[in-house]
């Protein structure tokens, strides 16, 4: 089996990372690495974190930026280029969220089995701090990975799971953007790679809380997704338009023929 690089940025989660590094933690695989980066939080974020490790686990590496950035497209650029280059796979856990025990396991042991597959992504469930559980409603009616998805909404389901090779190919991470990172890699990505998804079991649990970029900056998060989804036409040679702010994202191509044979990625 390959080995695994997580890399958690974080800011100002001291009630919930806990939770999210016991996760890894237990782990019923354990060939991995976790970098974690504090982005100069001002609560005890860091402290939290170190406290669920044994001091004499090599496999986890703690840093803190002394200033903050706000870019998290740049701290998981950071934190990637901090793990160890034997990575085969890289993979994003929420500093909020967390995922079972076997979620390694099942993305390793698939990704083995398909050399031809660059990147995977699983099923999730939201949960809030009142204990609550859900399903959103795309997720429950999709099935396997489509490249169409990637139209409508800016979300390549949790877990996400690449190749670093397919990662490094593309760049990296945005820089520039300050949200919707994940979905302006997923486009890019889907230009080179096949892309699938694990739908069952259920591999992430994505917590939903008041002070989360997608709760507070919701209107910044879904102009960003709307910049990376445009930049993806250009870079693709796609004739159209972005027309609305928000997912479900639509689409307008330049002439009623292309789209009505508009397909993503090609106009037939």
């Amino acid at each position: 089996m390959n080995s695994v690089g997580i890399y958690m940025p974080a800011h100002n989660v001291e009630l919930y990372v806990g939770k999210s590094i016991s996760s890894i933690t237990s782990q019923t695989f354990d060939d991995f690495q976790l970098v974690f980066i504090d982005d100069c939080s001002d609560d005890n974020t860091l402290l939290e974190a170190k406290r669920r490790v044994k001091n004499d686990d090599p496999r986890f590496v703690f840093q803190r930026r002394e200033e903050h950035c706000g870019r998290i497209g740049q701290i998981k650029n950071e934190a990637i280029a901090l793990l160890d280059s034997k990575h085969e796979y890289i993979c994003h856990v929420g500093s909020d969220d967390y995922i079972p025990n076997n979620c390694l396991e099942i993305f390793v042991n698939f990704m083995d089995e398909h050399p031809e597959i660059g990147a995977c992504c699983g099923n999730f469930i939201c949960f809030n701090d009142q204990g609550q559980q859900w399903t959103l409603p795309h997720v429950a009616s999709s099935g396997e990975y489509d490249s169409n998805t990637l139209l409508r909404y800016m979300c390549l389901f949790p877990m996400r799971f690449y190749r670093k090779s397919v990662v490094d190919q593309v760049g990296g991470y945005s820089n520039s953007l300050t949200s919707a990172v994940d979905y302006d890699l997923a486009l890019r990505l889907d230009e080179i790679t096949t892309i699938h998804r694990i739908k069952d079991p259920v591999t992430y649990y994505y917590r939903q809380h008041g002070s989360q970029v997608s709760t507070k900056a919701r209107p910044e998060q879904d102009q960003n997704a709307k910049k990376a989804l445009q930049a993806a036409l250009l870079r693709r040679k796609i004739d159209g338009k972005v027309i609305n702010d928000k997912p479900p994202f639509v689409i307008k191509m330049a002439t009623k023929k292309e789209e009505e044979h508009f397909i993503w990625g090609k106009v037939k």
